[in-house]
């Protein structure tokens, strides 16, 4: 297990992520995400506690990963001319559809690759410098960007984190 640090450490490393103090709800989800520290780093670090990534809110934050919304937009452009060409030739349509669908293929792999990607980095810190790699899975999962998934449960913002480990989802009232 990390060694935890102090309620206000804590806090400190956050504001610092986010650029600015933390909201009431922020705070409590803080609370919750230390007074299950142990927990929550045992079950990241042995991968029981899984994070699921919202790749449309990480893509709007975080230019790097909007790969996959080029090839998505370029997929549907060229369906939509296929389905157009029609009217002049039945084979040139399905052969611009068949592109469409392959780039959309594509695109899906983008958006898989990049999560994956995007997992494997907070995992890198979260192993060279544990607190630090918690401090970013609590800003993330604040922001919405990621979802933490167990066997027992899901938490997802607004819920609070230790929502995990039990079937009952409880929310942070705003």
């Amino acid at each position: 297990m990390s060694e935890k640090p102090s309620l206000e450490q804590f806090k400190s490393m956050l504001e610092e992520i986010f650029g600015q103090s933390l909201t009431p709800q922020a705070e409590l989800a803080t609370n919750d995400f230390l007074d299950r520290w142990g927990d929550l780093f045992d079950g990241l670090k042995n991968e029981s506690i899984q994070m699921n990534v919202d790749m449309l809110f990480l893509s709007r934050k975080f230019p790097e990963y909007r790969q996959y919304k080029v090839w998505k937009s370029l997929s549907i452009m060229i369906i939509l001319i296929g389905l157009t060409l029609f009217i002049f030739s039945w084979k040139i349509a399905i052969a611009s559809i068949v592109i469409g669908v392959g780039f959309n293929y594509y695109s899906n792999i983008a958006k898989s690759s990049g999560g994956q990607k995007f997992i494997e980095e907070i995992r890198k810190v979260l192993n060279d410098s544990p607190s630090k790699g918690m401090a970013k899975i609590c800003a993330h999962y604040i922001a919405g960007t990621i979802q933490l998934v167990s066997q027992n449960g899901r938490a997802h913002w607004p819920s609070y984190p230790s929502s995990v480990f039990g079937g009952d989802a409880r929310f942070i009232k705003t």
